[in-house]
């Protein structure tokens, strides 16, 4: 897996992976437990990456992408220092929590899949960005949407 940690001006930034490559297993490795629970030992404000949605969002075809021991990654992250998760894979801005974690659904610049159960849907629309803030330990994120275009 492909898991590594950045700081910028006193915020950590972690990259958590358990996608599946040339697999259809959505597995966390024990060394990602092991990994992560190291990098959130120090109580240094956090923000998790992730590729695919580390919470239940109510659809199957994205659940079954959610590892199976879900519970205990959730757990780690609800006793730490983390202050918000991205992810992509839905392209679809959305919000959730894991405790009082804010998830954040980046959104897509090309196009949003439907939140239905129908196997691909998308839906064609203009551009979507997530701008994000972060000062003093504290997050704020606004997601913009029809971005005009100019071509």
């Amino acid at each position: 897996m492909f898991n590594y940690s950045w700081e910028l001006d006193g915020i950590r930034f972690l990259s958590l992976d358990w996608g599946a490559w040339k697999t259809d297993s959505y597995i966390l490795e024990p060394t990602a437990f092991d990994w992560l629970e190291k990098q959130l030992k120090e109580s240094v404000p956090t923000v998790i990456l992730t590729h695919h949605p580390p919470v239940h969002i109510g659809i199957e075809k994205f659940d079954k992408m959610t590892p199976p021991d879900l519970n205990r990654l959730q757990d780690l992250i609800t006793n730490s220092s983390v202050i918000a998760i991205f992810h992509g894979h839905t392209h679809y801005p959305w919000k959730n929590y894991i405790g009082e974690v804010p998830v954040y659904g980046t959104g897509s610049i090309t196009y949003r899949t439907g939140l239905q159960e129908e196997q691909n849907h998308l839906e064609i629309h203009s551009p979507q960005y997530r701008v994000v803030t972060i000062q003093d330990g504290q997050l704020l994120s606004a997601t913009l949407y029809d971005v005009p275009i100019s071509l």
